[in-house]
């Protein structure tokens, strides 16, 4: 249950279940293949009220059937080359869906999406590797929260279609016993095909984003920096058009006691950057965690 925005009148109850079955087959001692099958089924109750009569309560009982292939191919020892390809769906929250209701709008369709994704993954030596990728991500009915300019804001309605295509670098690098870290680089180009067959750049996605990270080890603590750049992303919103680019700094700690304890820290976003998460909530400043991890 999720009632933490009570000011949208965003009121409801969610029950996911889902169900993954798969079967690998060593085609040869360099190519293996797996097939699956994945159910997922959800169980949604609303409560919401319209203007001048009285809270009602509905549900609504929705499920997919989504397929999903991989196959790794092994050219030597340094090359691997790897495909795949499956389905998704996403289902509407239904705090989200309550908010249509007391609107008096439809429930948004679920989002389908069909996925492809070609890897190549080169090993340098022991030391370092290279990882490229190339996807491409057809959805349909992507969800999209209402701009405050619209009729009937911070209500959600469907894109027709949207098409990522998209290309991703990261390279591995282990300097020492004690040393590694890594790069990673991802590039998309989403355009939304809107109800009206205009294309544009799609809302609320960025064009790019950027993360790095060194770790280092000694006995039993382990200290971690982890850098996260996103780009400007365009959002429907009035106020808040263009959310600009941003870097993040996190840092981590981790002190093994033994195989079945240990103590973190962590702290983000350690230089306070002022960064807008979405077009009506800033970003959180500076913040701490710590705890204990157990392990029975």
């Amino acid at each position: 249950m999720d009632e933490r925005n009570t000011d949208l009148d965003e009121h409801g109850k969610d029950k996911r279940i889902g169900y993954y079955i798969s079967d690998n087959w060593i085609a040869s001692d360099k190519t293996n293949v797996t097939l699956g099958v994945r159910y997922d089924e959800a169980d949604q109750s609303y409560h919401y009220s319209l203007t001048g009569k009285p809270t009602q309560d509905s549900s609504s009982n929705l499920d997919s059937t989504d397929p999903v292939f991989n196959i790794t191919h092994r050219l030597d020892e340094q090359n691997t080359l790897r495909f795949s390809a499956g389905k998704s769906h996403v289902f509407v929250q239904a705090k989200s869906a309550s908010t249509n209701l007391t609107a008096g709008l439809p429930v948004p369709d679920p989002e389908r999406a069909t996925d492809y994704e070609l890897g190549w993954k080169h090993n340098f030596n022991e030391q370092s590797s290279l990882d490229i990728a190339v996807f491409k991500n057809l959805i349909k009915d992507r969800i999209v929260r209402r701009g405050n300019s619209e009729p009937n804001p911070r209500t959600y309605y469907n894109i027709g279609q949207t098409d990522i295509k998209g290309l991703e670098l990261q390279y591995n690098r282990t300097f020492t016993n004690r040393l590694s870290g890594f790069v990673n680089y991802t590039h998309l180009k989403a355009m939304d095909t809107n109800a009206d067959g205009s294309v544009t750049r799609a809302t609320k996605l960025p064009t790019s984003e950027f993360n790095y990270g060194l770790t280092y080890s000694v006995d039993k603590l382990q200290a971690s920096i982890l850098g996260h750049v996103l780009s400007d992303v365009l959002t429907n919103e009035t106020i808040n058009p263009r959310l600009d680019s941003y870097h993040l700094v996190d840092l981590s700690f981790n002190y093994r006691v033994n195989e079945n304890t240990d103590y973190y820290l962590r702290v983000n976003n350690v230089f306070d950057t002022n960064y807008w998460e979405t077009a009506s909530y800033p970003g959180d400043g500076i913040s701490f965690s710590a705890g204990v991890n157990l392990k029975l």
